[in-house]
């Protein structure tokens, strides 16, 4: 026989394999995420544009710039948690079902990340830097503070 404790952690298991829990976590993420150790390679004067592409991949945008383009690479994470307080009503009678009773207690964190590469009319890269790095996809059960 269960002890109450387990038979509690099956029913919790079993409504949350079933998709029908009160608990609700997604993540977003678009692109991978560049650091400084990836364009380590990057020698302003001397990397070839065509060499970026063969280790980074393709640009996400290439802008126009007075002595050659602006190729940027985009990163975005988003991450959304929260729990519905309320969920437990609709099992009380069907009457309590049909109130709204959405009490969601969560948060949000979205963020951004962008490397900009300066790339020379002769196709060699003239600079590189990160631009809007933001704290993508941090997030918090409580929604105060961070």
């Amino acid at each position: 026989m269960l002890r109450p404790c387990g038979l509690s952690f099956l029913l919790a298991a079993a409504l949350a394999l079933g998709g029908c829990t009160p608990i609700y976590w997604d993540r977003v993420t678009l692109n991978q995420k560049l650091s400084a150790h990836d364009i380590a390679f990057i020698v302003p004067g001397r990397t070839p544009f065509a060499e970026v592409i063969a280790r980074l991949g393709a640009p996400g945008e290439l802008a126009p710039a007075d002595a050659g383009f602006v190729a940027s690479y985009f990163y975005y994470d988003a991450a959304d948690f929260y729990v519905n307080l309320g969920y437990p009503i609709g099992f009380i009678s069907p009457i309590a079902s049909e109130v709204p009773h959405r009490l969601a207690l969560g948060t949000t964190g979205i963020g951004t990340d962008r490397l900009e590469i300066g790339v020379g009319a002769d196709g060699r890269v003239t600079s590189a830097a990160f631009a809007g790095a933001d704290r993508a996809g941090r997030f918090s059960v409580l929604p105060v503070g961070n």
